[in-house]
């Protein structure tokens, strides 16, 4: 048979396309996948690694049943629950091995909403179970950059949707701290 040793690499604009969640990966080391393609795409883009946001490439099923549920469930009130929960698990065992692919999920529901609602369609289920407020607390956590930043940004493109989720933040952690975080963030995005 044919044997070959040789190393084979992407070509730079690949990188923004490959899933580090993709069911052809090696699940087991999905978080140097994570880190990988993020330093990648830095160094291809010229910015911070801590600038990256990882983008869901999101394809549809060869089953049906899966195109036709698997985003209705993901919408469900239980499933916003559980995901909220998770991710006060994560943050409390500060494991990004539980919040990465979680958030990478979040982030493909978010966009899987856009494609099928519009661009400033809201889950409410969302705002329900405090997303605003475990998405804030995750992007403040001393957590790996990565995480963060998906946090950072899932919690933009929330209150960019709907103003409550600020209001929300707002009652939870103040205004003050809230403003403070968001002028952090800004200046930091500006670098």
């Amino acid at each position: 048979g044919l044997t070959d040793s040789g190393v084979y690499r992407l070509k730079d604009h690949l990188y923004e396309l490959t899933d580090p969640i993709c069911l052809f990966l090696d699940s087991g080391s999905s978080q140097s996948t994570f880190m990988l393609l993020v330093d990648k795409i830095a160094k291809v883009r010229g910015i911070k690694p801590a600038q990256v946001c990882l983008v869901p490439q999101c394809r549809a099923s060869d089953i049906t049943f899966v195109n036709d549920n698997l985003g209705n469930f993901l919408r469900t009130e239980d499933f916003a629950k559980f995901a909220c929960k998770l991710l006060h698990v994560g943050l409390a065992d500060k494991d990004d091995s539980i919040l990465a692919p979680l958030l990478h999920l979040l982030h493909a529901l978010v966009l899987d909403d856009e494609r099928l609602f519009g661009v400033h369609h809201f889950n409410p289920t969302f705002l329900a179970y405090g997303m605003g407020d475990a998405l804030f607390a995750v992007a403040e956590a001393p957590v790996s950059p990565h995480v963060a930043t998906k946090a950072a940004f899932l919690l933009d493109t929330l209150i960019a949707k709907d103003e409550c989720v600020l209001e929300a933040l707002c009652v939870t952690y103040g205004e003050l701290h809230v403003r403070n975080y968001r002028e952090k963030r800004d200046s930091s995005d500006k670098k």
